[in-house]
């Protein structure tokens, strides 16, 4: 029974502190993490649309312009998406969620093209 209870507190420690970090990690991704998910995002669009503007014109960067968190492990991310060189720029607004490992897109939305 002694040794039984030398064990339990050391585990409840451990279990604690667990519970605290996963608590206190954040919950928004970095700006470089949301662009990769948008950048990977739409080369696959391109590949699957190639009438598109996406899949007519090569990928060139996006800037992130805002992040805000819509619920626990979802976000709602604004950003500049270049084509060519720079010469198409839209603006979109992209739904990303929390996977086991990643950000992922679930839906977008046109907000015009910027030129």
């Amino acid at each position: 029974m002694k040794r039984r209870a030398k064990y339990v507190l050391p585990i409840a420690l451990v279990l604690l502190s667990f519970l605290t970090i996963n608590g206190c990690a954040k919950r928004l991704p970095k700006p470089k993490t949301a662009s990769g998910a948008i950048e990977s995002y739409f080369k696959k669009y391109g590949k699957k649309h190639k009438a598109s503007d996406f899949g007519q014109h090569e990928f060139d960067e996006v800037e992130i312009t805002s992040i805000e968190e819509l619920q626990h492990d979802m976000v709602y991310v604004q950003a500049f998406v270049s084509l060519g060189d720079g010469d198409i720029v839209y603006k979109v607004g992209a739904t990303l969620l929390k996977k086991t490992l990643r950000w992922r897109v679930i839906s977008w939305e046109n907000l015009g093209r910027a030129s």
